[in-house]
């Protein structure tokens, strides 16, 4: 999370397991967010100029942090994409859609998992209208993808609106 000019607190992501935290301070050489841990945690940190040096003298360790690179950036790119849903409905869509992916990618199921963040967390938009249309069910923090063409559908909706809204 970061603070705003306000001084409210904005949270801008959820890591999962594996996932680099940091990055931020590469070009600053300082953290400019806050992390949170939701449950027990592990992480290891290494500096940023330590990581160079061991990029210097393995190529393999060089290509693989060139690879978490890019994979940051496709996190950066899903992130703009859910943020720039048109309404709350396609915004929570592609939310579960983007967690259901990071789940699968690890070997759980994409359709049934435990939230660790609180509804306060997420915003109060948990459980908008999904409801009515039967393509999730929420209890507590438990999430149950019902119908994950029906979720992929309301998603789309959103890049349909952003398109006709760009051509005008």
């Amino acid at each position: 999370s970061v603070l705003t000019e306000n001084g409210s607190e904005q949270v801008t992501d959820f890591h999962m397991s594996g996932e680099v935290l940091g990055a931020e301070t590469i070009p600053t050489e300082y953290h400019t967010c806050t992390v949170t841990a939701l449950e027990d945690s592990e992480i290891c940190s290494l500096r940023y100029r330590e990581l160079e040096a061991l990029c210097d003298r393995d190529p393999k360790i060089s290509r693989q942090f060139r690879l978490l690179l890019g994979r940051k950036i496709v996190a950066a790119h899903q992130n703009l994409l859910i943020l720039g849903c048109t309404n709350s409905t396609q915004l929570l869509a592609s939310f579960l859609l983007n967690l259901a992916r990071k789940f699968e990618a690890r070997g759980f199921s994409k359709s049934e998992f435990v939230l660790r963040m609180t509804r306060g967390e997420l915003g109060s938009f948990l459980g908008l209208n999904f409801d009515e249309l039967n393509l999730i069910e929420i209890n507590q923090r438990h999430v149950r993808i019902i119908n994950l063409e029906g979720l992929k559908a309301v998603a789309k909706e959103s890049g349909r609106a952003k398109r006709k809204t760009l051509q005008g």
